[in-house]
């Protein structure tokens, strides 16, 4: 599946916390890419964004969960930007500013609920499939 194929697939799915969300897009890419779920332990765990958040807070952020997930699937952490790169940007220091974001070759792109959205945002962390 090209990565033009999974945003308009992804996007066609009804937002929900726990199911399809900005975070859980970077899973998805990767299981569309024929990877097992690195969310697996999160995927269903919430089912808002309270619960999105008391998860991301245990995990001491955005970035060391998506990280710990991408290291047991098996990614490369990377320090240069790449077509179909999943990426935690943002904010360093305030977790309600961090998204799961994939770059398009071009930007980065979040998934919200209405699709897929560009964001200027600084990456924290990359990770190639």
């Amino acid at each position: 599946m090209s990565l033009d194929e999974f945003f308009t697939d992804n996007a066609a799915k009804a937002w929900g916390w726990g199911v399809v969300d900005c975070s859980l897009a970077l899973a998805d890419w990767a299981i569309a890419k024929g990877h097992p779920d690195p969310a697996l332990a999160w995927r269903g765990a919430y089912s808002d964004e309270l619960g999105w958040k008391r998860i991301v807070i245990a995990r001491g952020g955005l970035l060391p969960l998506v990280n710990d997930a991408c290291s047991r699937a098996g990614f490369t952490m990377t320090e240069t930007i790449a077509t179909g790169a999943v990426g935690v940007i943002g904010s360093q220091h305030n977790i309600e500013r961090q998204w799961g974001a994939i770059y398009d070759g071009a930007q980065w792109m979040v998934r919200d609920s209405a699709g897929f959205a560009p964001i200027t945002a600084r990456p924290l962390g990359m990770w190639l499939l």
